[in-house]
């Protein structure tokens, strides 16, 4: 719920389904709905090491020259979005 409202507020959200596949995946998004503007399967992890990550969730916000200005480890709640999100995309 909480990517689904800020993806209707306009944010940009993308995606990474850590160490699954696409039909789980895609299963989900369909029964939860899809706050991505694109997503993709790290089956084997590759990728959530390269981009230095620990475990899920996480989520990182990269700006337009895609440097990495925030990284969260956890579920996002609406306290850490009111607090320390929404006044970083501002």
């Amino acid at each position: 719920p909480i990517l689904m409202g800020l993806a209707q507020n306009g944010v940009r959200i993308y995606g990474i389904a850590w160490k699954d596949t696409h039909e789980n995946a895609s299963a989900y998004l369909q029964k939860h709905g899809n706050p991505y503007q694109a997503s993709g399967v790290d089956t084997f992890g590759q990728m959530t090491l390269l981009l230095g990550l620990s475990g899920v969730p996480e989520t990182l916000v990269v700006d337009a020259g895609g440097i990495v200005r925030w990284k969260f480890a956890g579920p996002l709640t609406a306290d850490i979005v009111e607090r320390e999100l929404t006044p970083l995309l501002a």
